[in-house]
């Protein structure tokens, strides 16, 4: 119509040309009119549907007047079998052929349980309510047709089925249902516990049996009656056979059930059932679980406590072994759970697993005394001596390595975690001796302990880092000859002889520094080792440098070439960084008098 439109000579005469935005609203308009079209096909099919149900109304009406003394008569006579609420109330009726439904009737759908909520003569549909289901079903508008199953449901019977429908779980079923209702709808396959296991009773007793989302209801399931005493009295007997051999998860995967029939503290409860263990057989059992005790467990730790390896966890270690394998478990004294007075064997077993502990503890302190007791008297002996360990003399310039001179072997001890890791030990006799020897510590000081506890002795050693650290340079040569002295390495007269030569040469350095100051020279001599490019390697003190104290080319630019070509001078420029000598210097072996190469640069001052 709207292509016509455009191309028609009369219509754009009289209503112009037609745009896009015209043909939208043409649209828009053409779908509002086939809308209020269907809306008034549906009205006009609801009054026809509704004027006929008047009619079929009036008309039953009169019918009804007319023949009811009839129909009544028939049914008392027994004529008729019909219900006599048909003629009394119709409309709650719906009749096809020889089956009637009526409005509050139930039926039973392969399982499902409905009630009719209202009827549609017309359609001959049923508005139900889902009363029950296993199924998940839900209420809708069902054809009356398939429902052909009627059964008699009470109004409590409608209740509980509200409540069962679906399954239901164990934890509070005494609050849903009553136990006759319980045993009255399982017996009619209508009970299905929702909980992953179930109690059922069987032949010899009761059973813990699995539930799955796709298998059949338990058939024999036990409501768990909290009011029935001799219930909970044969429930407990069976739980505390059950324990005794050992079937405790599997009690537990019945804990819904045991709850809701004993309550949250069900294993007290149930152990009440149990029979009393006397003092005199707690200790018997006691007695022989402690001689089941191994002498020796997986990680070392040993019955008494005190073995060589226990002895050195003590003092280097940072944690101690574990010791619940020498603590009294069910797992060696057996359940304690089937007997009712279970926590005074709780409280027994716990006593004589603290003794145990007290005991092993004892004989380790003592082990561990008589050993370090036994290291003072060695060191005290050793310092007497003056004699010292070679390997201090490497680390006693550098206190954190001053453990490393007495390293022995690593040894796994326990961790943080439980585990085993490797951790070292030390001679601790030699490194206190030393210590002694050397001033570092007062022998007052080393006693058992000390030597006891790992973090006792690390203590002083950070203490004596401190010390070590803090010293000049004086002190760490005096440190050294102490050192060279007790082992021997040196006398007294050639520590004399060094003092005396290291005067003489503070001497001649002084006056070197005083003549190349006057010449506007840096003199130094090297402190540390020097490595220079295609030179060999210099220690400390081989060396001494000269540098222009002004930076320009002055005496000592210009003499460069005679210092070189007599004394071997060499090159050290700023790159090659040497903390001795920043900068740009000449230097020269010490081997050479620097009086003598002050001499010839001041030729060319």
């Amino acid at each position: 119509v709207m292509a016509k439109a455009a191309d028609n000579a009369d219509w754009k005469a009289r209503w112009g040309s037609v745009h896009h935005t015209d043909r939208t609203l043409l649209a828009q308009y053409r779908a509002s009119l086939k809308s209020a079209i269907q809306r008034k096909a549906n009205i006009s099919q609801a009054i026809s549907r509704y004027e006929k149900l008047l009619n079929r109304t009036q008309k039953a009406a009169t019918d009804i007047k007319r023949l009811r003394p009839l129909v009544e008569d028939a049914i008392n006579k027994g004529i008729l079998d019909v219900d006599p609420d048909l003629v009394n109330h119709a409309n709650e009726f719906l009749v096809i052929g020889d089956r009637s439904w009526r409005v509050g009737q139930y039926y039973d759908c392969a399982g499902d349980i409905v009630r009719i909520k209202s009827l549609d003569f017309d359609s001959q549909r049923a508005d139900v309510e889902i009363i029950f289901t296993f199924k998940g079903t839900k209420s809708g508008n069902w054809d009356v047709k398939t429902l052909d199953k009627q059964v008699d449901v009470t109004p409590d019977e409608d209740a509980v089925m509200q409540k069962i429908s679906g399954g239901v779980s164990i934890a509070g079923i005494n609050d849903i249902i009553s136990c006759d209702d319980f045993y009255r709808f399982q017996q009619r396959g209508m009970i299905k516990i929702t909980d992953s296991y179930g109690v059922q009773t069987t032949e010899s007793g009761y059973s813990i049996d699995f539930v799955g989302t796709y298998t059949d209801p338990l058939k024999h399931a036990v409501y768990p009656d909290r009011r029935d005493g001799a219930l909970k009295s044969s429930i407990a007997k069976w739980v505390l056979g059950m324990m005794s051999e050992g079937n405790n998860r599997q009690i537990r995967s019945a804990e819904t059930f045991l709850v809701e029939l004993f309550g949250s503290n069900y294993g007290d409860v149930i152990a009440s059932y149990g029979d009393t263990l006397s003092p005199e057989a707690i200790q018997e059992k006691i007695a022989d679980a402690i001689a089941r005790m191994p002498e020796k467990t997986s990680q070392g730790a040993t019955r008494n406590g005190d073995s060589e390896l226990e002895v050195t966890n003590a003092i280097f270690g940072t944690n101690e072994f574990r010791g619940s394998d020498y603590e009294i478990t069910t797992a060696q004294f057996g359940t304690i759970g089937i007997y009712s007075n279970k926590a005074e064997i709780k409280q027994a077993m716990d006593a004589a697993s603290a003794r145990i502990a007290a005991e092993r503890k004892a004989n380790l302190n003592h082990a561990v005394a008589a050993l370090t007791q036994s290291w003072v008297t060695a060191i005290r002996e050793a310092a007497t001596t003056g004699k010292i360990t070679p390997a201090i003399a490497d680390v006693v310039n550098d206190g954190s390595k001053f453990m490393d001179a007495y390293k022995m072997d690593a040894v796994q001890l326990p961790s943080a975690y439980g585990q085993l890791s490797y951790r070292m030990t030390y001679n601790l006799v030699s490194m206190f001796s030393d210590l002694a020897i050397l001033g570092l510590v007062d022998l007052n000081e080393v006693t058992p302990e000390l030597l006891s506890m790992r973090k006792n002795h690390v203590e002083i050693l950070q203490r004596i880092n401190t010390v070590l650290a803090g010293r000049t340079d004086e002190e760490k040569q005096a440190d050294a000859d102490r050192i060279n002295l007790a082992l021997g390495n040196i006398t007294e007269e050639e520590i004399a002889a060094r003092n005396e030569k290291q005067e003489e040469l503070s001497s001649i350095q002084g006056d070197a520094t005083s003549i190349a100051q006057s010449l506007g020279l840096n003199y130094r001599v090297s402190t540390a080792d020097l490595k220079m490019m295609y030179a060999p390697k210099f220690a400390a003190g081989e060396v001494f440098g000269l540098q222009e104290a002004s930076g320009m080319k002055g005496g000592l630019f210009r003499a460069k070439d005679a210092i070189k070509a007599k004394f071997g001078a060499r090159w050290l420029p700023a790159k090659a960084k040497n903390s001795d000598f920043p900068g740009n210097w000449w230097i020269i072996e010490t081997k050479h008098n620097v009086a003598d190469v002050l001499a010839v640069i001041q030729q060319y001052a």
